[in-house]
C-alpha cells in the first residue's frame, strides 16, 4: 500500500492522497466470531471491543476504512448476508452499530492503531424480499422508520463518516438514486454530513434493473441523489465530465461532493500522514496474544447453548467420539474473514483434544457413518457431531430458499444416535438453520455460529 500511495501521489496533480478502504467485517487476521455471533453475546462493551483490534490490525496494514458496521436488520435466514449483521432486533441492533464505530474510530480516526467506519447497507437491504440478495424491498413507510432505520442513524451519531448506499430499491427506487433516501432521510433528518459511497457497481446496476436509461443517466441521478463516491463502475468516471460542461446543477452538485471526500482524507489524516502501518507494526499485533485471548473469548461469549439434557459439562477423564467433516475444518471463520490465514485457525478437533487432555478422543473427520465410527460411537460416554455449513455457503450471494439441516448431516446423526443416544450437537452456520430433525433427539445442542481464530 505504501507504494501504491507513493505512486497514486506522484501522479495526481495536486499531491492528493488515496483512501484504502476495505471489507474488513469481523478481524483482519485474527478473526473474530461472524457479527451475528456477536449480536448473540448481548455485550456491545465485547463487540466495542473487537472492533477496536480489528481496528489495530487493519490500521497496521495501511487501511483508513473498512465497510463496516452492516447495519441491516434481518428476520429472514434464507438471506445469506444475515450473517453480517447482529440480529433481528432494532434496539440491539442500534447498540451494535454504535459500538462497533467507537471501537473501529477510538480516539480519532486519524490515529495510528484506528480506522473510519462506514455504515451500511442504506437502507433496509436485510429485508430483501424472500431472502434474496439484490432483490427488491417492500416495507410501509412505518416499518422503515421505526424498525430498519434506528441502528444507520445511531452509527451515524456515533460519528460514522461515511455511509453505504444499498443495492435494493426503496419505495421502488434504487437506493443509489434515490433522492428521498439519501438527501431527505439520511443528510436532512439523520443530520449526516458525511460521503455517501455506493456498493460494488450500484449505480451501473440501476441501468440493468432499468431504473436509469443508461450509464450517463444513471451518473446524474445518483449524483443528484447524493451519491458521492461511484463504486466500482465507470459511470461517474466516464460520464459526469461531458454533463457537467452543459449543467451548472451538476457542476455544483460534483463541487459539493469532492468536498465532502476532501474533508473526509483530512478527518482521517491523509495529508499529514498519507501512508498508515508498516511492516514492524503487522508483526507487533497479527495474532498477538491479547487479540488471540480476545477471540477465544469472543466464542466462548457469542456461542449459544441451545438444549443441554444433563450430557454437560462432559468428565475429564470421558470416553469422546468426534464426528463431521466440519470438526477439523478451517473453514469455521466466515466468508467476509477475507485476510484470514487458515492454518491459523484452531479446529474443533483441535480445541477437544486441547481442553480435555486426560480424555479418550477419537476424531472421525468425514459425514459418512461407516463401521468404525460406529464402532467408537458404541463405546463412548459421549459423541460430538459437528453439522451446519462452511463458511463458504453463507454471505453475499449465497441465498438459500431451504434452510434445513443437510440430508448428509441428518443421515450421519440418525446412525451415530441408533447405536449411543449421549450426542452434543454442535452448529457451524452463518445464520439460523432449521434443526428439527436432531433438537429432540440431541442431548444437547451448541450453536457456534462461525467463531473465528
Amino acid at each position: 500500500l505504501k507504494q501504491l500511495q507513493e505512486g497514486f501521489m506522484e501522479k495526481q496533480p495536486h499531491h492528493i492522497p488515496a483512501i484504502f478502504m476495505s471489507d474488513v467485517i469481523h478481524g483482519y487476521r485474527t478473526i473474530y466470531p461472524v457479527p451475528l455471533g456477536q449480536g448473540a453475546s448481548f455485550d456491545p462493551e465485547l463487540v466495542k471491543e473487537l472492533a477496536a483490534a480489528t481496528a489495530t490490525e487493519a490500521s497496521a496494514a495501511g487501511l483508513h476504512v473498512t465497510f463496516s458496521p452492516m447495519c441491516d436488520l434481518s428476520r429472514d435466514a434464507r438471506w445469506g448476508r444475515c450473517m453480517e449483521g447482529t440480529g433481528e432486533d432494532p434496539w440491539l441492533n442500534a447498540r451494535y452499530a454504535e459500538a462497533m464505530v467507537l471501537g473501529y474510530q477510538g480516539d480519532g480516526m486519524d490515529k495510528e492503531g484506528n480506522i473510519g467506519a462506514c455504515v451500511k447497507h442504506f437502507a433496509a437491504y436485510g429485508a430483501a424480499t424472500a431472502g434474496r440478495d439484490y432483490s427488491g424491498v417492500e416495507l410501509c413507510e412505518r416499518s422503515l422508520l421505526e424498525d430498519y432505520l434506528p441502528s444507520y442513524e445511531a452509527a451515524v451519531k456515533a460519528g460514522a463518516p461515511l455511509v453505504m448506499s444499498a443495492f435494493n430499491t426503496i419505495n421502488r427506487i434504487p437506493c443509489s438514486t434515490n433522492k428521498w433516501l439519501l438527501r431527505k432521510i439520511l443528510r436532512e433528518q439523520m443530520g449526516f454530513d458525511g460521503v455517501v459511497i455506493s456498493d460494488y457497481g450500484a449505480v451501473q446496476e440501476t441501468v440493468v434493473h432499468t431504473a436509469s436509461y443508461d450509464k450517463s443517466d444513471a451518473a446524474a441521478k445518483a449524483l443528484k441523489a447524493g451519491l458521492d463516491i461511484d463504486m466500482m463502475s465507470d459511470c461517474y468516471l466516464s460520464y459526469l465530465e461531458e454533463q457537467a460542461k452543459e449543467s451548472e446543477e451538476l457542476r455544483q452538485l460534483i463541487d459539493e461532493a469532492c468536498l465532502r471526500v476532501l474533508e473526509l482524507k483530512n478527518k482521517l489524516g491523509l495529508f499529514e500522514r498519507p501512508v498508515k502501518g508498516s511492516k514492524e507494526l503487522e508483526d507487533t499485533y497479527f495474532y498477538c496474544d491479547a487479540h488471540k485471548e480476545l477471540s477465544i473469548r469472543a466464542a466462548r461469549e457469542s456461542a449459544v447453548l441451545l438444549k443441554n439434557d444433563g450430557l454437560l459439562p462432559l468428565s475429564k477423564n470421558a470416553k469422546i467420539t468426534v464426528a463431521g467433516k466440519l470438526a477439523t475444518s478451517t473453514k469455521v471463520v466466515g466468508s467476509w474473514a477475507i485476510f484470514a490465514e487458515a492454518d491459523k485457525t484452531v479446529t474443533f478437533a483441535e480445541a477437544v483434544k486441547h481442553r480435555y487432555p486426560e480424555a479418550e478422543v477419537e476424531v472421525f473427520p468425514y459425514d459418512e457413518a461407516d463401521e468404525k465410527l460406529l464402532a467408537a460411537c458404541k463405546r463412548s460416554d459421549a459423541v460430538i457431531i459437528c453439522m451446519g455449513e462452511e463458511d463458504d455457503k453463507t454471505g453475499e450471494s449465497r441465498s438459500l430458499s431451504d434452510v434445513t439441516l443437510c440430508k448428509e448431516h441428518q443421515a450421519l446423526f440418525d446412525a451415530v444416535y441408533g447405536v449411543n443416544e449421549a450426542i452434543l450437537s454442535v452448529i457451524y452456520a452463518g445464520r439460523p438453520l432449521v434443526l428439527t430433525g436432531i433438537a429432540e433427539k440431541s442431548k444437547a445442542i451448541l450453536d457456534a455460529w462461525y467463531p473465528g481464530t
